[in-house]
């Protein structure tokens, strides 16, 4: 059907008409070479690209379970940070009242101008807030 000869050429002597992919006599040629890149691409994918790809995603579902594992531990360790500075702020409100009680007194003995009260009232005051900053910061880690 479809390779029907039509006629020849008179100065070549090929066939006009006739389709070459069609004849039955370059079949196994073409078989041949088929099977044989076939063949040779699937060596090359089977011994070279699977391992590396399977390298690959094993390596990637590995470091995944890391970065969860270690996501996890910093969220514990930011929710504690969080609860630590919340606590912090709460007890810092404490310290400014207790500060501006302080700077009050302060100023009042400043109008009294007594250099051995005002030293030993500064110290006294001290000792305080640093007892309190202390406290704070001890509860809070």
């Amino acid at each position: 059907m479809f390779s029907k000869r039509v006629g020849s050429s008179p100065t070549t002597g090929t066939l006009i008409g006739f389709m070459p992919q069609l004849d039955i006599s370059t079949f196994f040629t073409q078989t041949f070479w088929l099977i044989v890149v076939f063949l040779i691409t699937y060596i090359i994918i089977r011994g070279y690209f699977l391992p590396q790809l399977s390298y690959i995603i094993k390596y990637r579902s590995l470091l995944q379970l890391d970065n969860n594992l270690e996501l996890q531990n910093l969220s514990k360790d930011k929710l504690i940070r969080i609860d630590n500075i919340d606590y912090a702020l709460a007890n810092m409100e404490e310290i400014r009242s207790q500060v501006r009680v302080f700077q009050l007194e302060i100023n009042e003995l400043l109008m009294n101008s007594n250099k051995e009260i005002i030293m030993s009232e500064l110290e006294r005051k001290y000792e305080i807030l640093r007892s309190i900053y202390e406290q704070i910061f001890s509860n809070s880690k």
